[in-house]
This record gives structure tokens, C-alpha cells and sequence, in this order.
């Protein structure tokens, strides 16, 4: 794009974006890591290159694999910030969030080879990270391409007003992780009950428990409404799991019911992030004004 002072502004983030390399006009999808292991048989993988939703799947549904998820190559890293730091006046990267990974601490590093490279901290997850760059890119038709007044404007006017919630349906590969017990996740399965995980500026963090759709939306108007002021909700992101068009359907049917017409993005979450949650799990992040 072009910016203030006709500067060519160019965008990096990684695949937990869930964002297509070329889907974007300026931007560049960076790969993370997955390990597949089978027995003593260990492949890796480039997420979005050479592992797909249906390879997530298939290795999610055998009992017998564990899945492994890692930041970006160093090499890869450095290879994509050369490729647009000699294409572009300014480059924005925007990585995953700090308490989900260490891929930001990778990219200051990166930094320091390229004077044009800006690192900036979001609170984004899967297609909110389009968001950003679009309200980012209007941002900077009007103002200078700096790293601090990127960080400023998104600190100031994208976090405060976003918000989500995800509901793992399914604890079975949270248990394989480590990230609950057995116990508890038999206790869920028994009385049908589903985590409710808060993503905000802080990053994902254990919320609540639900059994139905409906009490999810309840959970994120209550959230609005104590600690966003009841703000509106002016778009949404309705995250559905692939591959499963019951609970798709379920799902956005519950959506239109209690939100009527606030307009949505229907996507899928990244493979790195259901590679963790498992194939069973909803999803909502809502921009605010």
C-alpha cells in the first residue's frame, strides 16, 4: 500500500493468521512449525506450505499421533524480512500474541538486521489479524509510518475494543496436551460440559463453563457489558470447526438468532490453534465501538 508521504507499506504475520500468502495485496504469510510424531516416525512440517486442515485431521483423529506445534524458522524469518524490507519503505509485523508464543522475542531479533522492519504487539487471533492490517493501512493514508505510532493507534483504538471467547466441545486433545487432567476431562464429557476460554489483550485464559451456544453469547455480552461499558458490537468473527458442517450450521444458526444482524466473517481457526483445542470447537471475536 501507500502511505503518508507516498511510503510503501508492506505487512508480515505468521500462519496462526489463518491469512493466505497472496490473499492479501502487501501482505506476507510467514509458516510456523508442526511435528507429527508416530511412534519413532517424526515428520515436521511448514503450517499452510505443506500441512493443511485435512493433514490436521487425519493426524488429530488417530489415537496413536501427537502433534507438536513451533514458531517460525529463524531462516525463514530472516528470508521474508529481506524479501520486504527491499520491496517496501516500512514493514509492519504483527505476530502472535507474547503469552502464546515466543515468535515476537524472534522477530526483535530479526529487527535488528533490517532499520525498516517494525515489530507491533496485537491481541489478535486467526482473521482478526485482517482486520487489523486494514484498520492499520487506513491509519497510515493520514499519518506517519512509524513503529511507535502504529503501536500507539493499535494500544489505543483496535485492542480496546476487541474481545472474543472460544468453546472447546471436545477435551480430548487438551488432555493429550497436558493442558487439562484425565479426570476432568471425563467430568466434562459426563455432564456435557464445555470450557469457555477468554481471548483479550492478556491472551487465552480459562473463563468459564458452558453447556449450550446460547450461553456463550450470554457469557460475551456480560463481558461487554461489565467490562466494556456495553459498547456495541459492530462486526464479528464466527469461528466454526473444518470439516464438520452439523456444528457449522448449529452454530450460525445460534449466532443469527441472538445477534440478528451484526454482520460476520465465517472462518475456520488456524490448524496451529486446533491443533491444540482438537476438531470439536466454536468460536466468537467481536469488534467494538
Amino acid at each position: 500500500m501507500i502511505g503518508l508521504n507516498n511510503k510503501k507499506i508492506g505487512f508480515i504475520v505468521d500462519s496462526s493468521s489463518n491469512l493466505k500468502d497472496g490473499q492479501f495485496d502487501d501482505v506476507k504469510v510467514v509458516p510456523l512449525g508442526v511435528t507429527i510424531q508416530n511412534g519413532s516416525d517424526i515428520k515436521t512440517f511448514k503450517d499452510g506450505i505443506d500441512f493443511h486442515e485435512n493433514d490436521l485431521a487425519n493426524a488429530l483423529n488417530s489415537k496413536e499421533t501427537s502433534i507438536k506445534t513451533s514458531q517460525a524458522s529463524m531462516p525463514d524469518m530472516f528470508k521474508i524480512a529481506q524479501e520486504m524490507c527491499s520491496k517496501y519503505d516500512q514493514v509492519f509485523v504483527f505476530p502472535i500474541h507474547k503469552n502464546l508464543s515466543g515468535n515476537i522475542n524472534s522477530w526483535r531479533m530479526v529487527k535488528d538486521d533490517f532499520p525498516n522492519l517494525n515489530v507491533v504487539m496485537t491481541c489478535d487471533i486467526g482473521y482478526s489479524f485482517a482486520w487489523t492490517i486494514d484498520e492499520v493501512k487506513n491509519f497510515l493514508k493520514s499519518n506517519e509510518a512509524t513503529e511507535a505510532n502504529v503501536q500507539k493507534f493499535v494500544d489505543e483504538k483496535v485492542i480496546p475494543n476487541r474481545v472474543g471467547f472460544l468453546m472447546v466441545e471436545d477435551l480430548e486433545q487438551l488432555k493429550k496436551g497436558g493442558r487439562v487432567s484425565g479426570i476432568k476431562a471425563a467430568i466434562a464429557k459426563l455432564f456435557k460440559i464445555k470450557p469457555v476460554i477468554l481471548f483479550d489483550q492478556n491472551g487465552l485464559t480459562n473463563f468459564d463453563k458452558v453447556k449450550e451456544y446460547e450461553e456463550l453469547f450470554q457469557i460475551l455480552d456480560k463481558q461487554i457489558a461489565e467490562k466494556y461499558k456495553n459498547k456495541k458490537i459492530v462486526k464479528s468473527i464466527v469461528f466454526v470447526p473444518f470439516g464438520d458442517e452439523q456444528t457449522k450450521q448449529n452454530y450460525l444458526n445460534a449466532y443469527t438468532k441472538h445477534y440478528g444482524q451484526i454482520p460476520y466473517d465465517l472462518v475456520s481457526f488456524p490448524t496451529i490453534v486446533v491443533s491444540h483445542t482438537g476438531l470439536k470447537h466454536v468460536a466468537i471475536y467481536v469488534e467494538l465501538m
